[in-house]
């Protein structure tokens, strides 16, 4: 689960609190949390990474990429808060999960509204504060398979599939509840005319986590092969 990180920036000897977000999968910072000098790097792109951001909280706008953020990581800051146009007024808590922690790289993460980071600029402000407590837990998911046999030509199997996950940066009617239901509405319609082939329908799981679902179960076919051709065939003789 994701917390709403605590932030705060200081000009002179005032400190002001600016609502934040967390970035999926950032590591968390100490309990008493982060504090340093504040480096704004423009973009975050390669050309305004240097070594003058190591022990400090580095300012970008927009999103950075998983490039340039690993490019980052290794001057050695202490977090990384962006300026983000997509930063929602209201910062509840979040339950989700991305691809691993290798994408985004082990650094504390957060984002701030378009407006504040304008003000940090325009404030000159020096130094920020930044306590982000993130928790994980393991979980799984399950493909949902299901099948009718074919007649003739019942070794012959199509596949008709659709991912039922969705992820929380988009809308999930359309990626994938759409295709899920199309996938349900043909099996429906097909469940009661006969077919020469197999028909299997094959919900998949864990598709924006890396195509998790649908490479397990390709791997298992692959597995499957593997047994299927080491099996000893045995000719019986009787006289």
């Amino acid at each position: 689960g994701l917390n709403s990180p605590f932030f705060e920036v200081r000009r002179g000897g005032r400190w002001w609190k600016v609502a934040a977000e967390p970035v999926t999968l950032s590591k968390s910072t100490p309990p008493r949390g982060v504090e340093g000098e504040i480096f704004y790097a423009e973009s975050g792109q390669a050309e305004y990474l240097t070594p003058e951001m190591k022990g400090k909280i580095v300012l970008v706008c927009g999103p950075v990429a998983a490039e340039d953020r690993h490019r980052m990581i290794g001057y050695g800051p202490k977090a990384l808060v962006a300026i983000d146009p997509t930063v929602r007024e209201d910062h509840r808590r979040y339950n989700l999960s991305d691809l691993n922690r290798r994408t985004y790289g082990n650094l504390p993460m957060a984002a701030i509204r378009h407006l504040d980071g304008l003000d940090i600029i325009k404030r000159r402000a020096r130094r920020a504060r930044l306590i982000l407590r993130n928790t994980e837990k393991k979980s799984y998911s399950l493909n949902v398979i299901g099948e009718r046999a074919g007649t003739d030509l019942a070794d012959e199997i199509v596949v008709i599939c659709a991912h039922y996950d969705s992820h929380w940066r988009i809308t999930g009617a359309s990626d994938n509840a759409g295709g899920t239901a199309v996938m349900m509405e043909l099996a429906r319609v097909l469940a009661g005319r006969p077919s020469k082939r197999t028909l299997r329908f094959i919900a998949f799981a864990a598709e924006e986590m890396g195509l998790n679902g649908s490479s397990f179960y390709a791997n298992a076919l692959a597995r499957k092969a593997r047994r299927d051709r080491k099996k000893p065939s045995f000719d019986e003789k009787v006289d």
